[in-house]
């Protein structure tokens, strides 16, 4: 358990630590797509990304292209996000309930370990619906701090 949460964690902190490190010709992948861009004024722009590169972020605003740099850029998301932090969350919690789920029973008669993978994965398929429900947004791209 301890190493599942171990991996849960460090596996939460490297995609936060890799969509901050990353350089803004990465987003280039994303073409064609709607993302939200958010500026150093504060204004977010609702834009279909055309080309990227490190050094600016070509986008259309309504049909018309329009060239960002990329020190006018503070954050690039896409709507929607992942299902996995609710699947883990939902795991994590979904293991000690199948666990104690034995409490009382005579050692012979409960698998304990079935009983964690089980619970672990209905409380996960729980913890993805929550996650589901819920609408965020996943950034793609985070300017470096002025």
């Amino acid at each position: 358990m301890r190493a599942a949460l171990t991996a849960a964690l460090l596996a939460s902190s490297l995609s936060i630590a890799w969509a901050q490190t990353i350089g803004l010709s990465s987003v280039a992948r994303y073409a064609g797509r709607l993302v939200w861009v958010e500026g150093r004024t504060g204004s977010q722009l609702l834009a279909r990304i055309v080309s990227a590169t490190n050094a600016e972020l070509v986008v259309t605003l309504g049909g018309v292209p329009r060239t960002l740099p990329v020190t006018e850029i503070v954050r690039v998301s896409l709507e929607g996000d992942s299902l996995t932090s609710g699947a883990i969350i939902g795991g994590a919690i979904g293991i000690p309930v199948g666990v104690l789920s034995c409490q009382g029973s005579v050692t012979e008669d409960c698998n304990v370990l079935g009983r964690a993978v089980l619970g672990a994965a209905l409380y996960g398929a729980i913890g993805a619906w929550i996650d589901s429900r819920h609408h965020g947004r996943t950034v793609i791209y985070r300017g470096p701090r002025s």
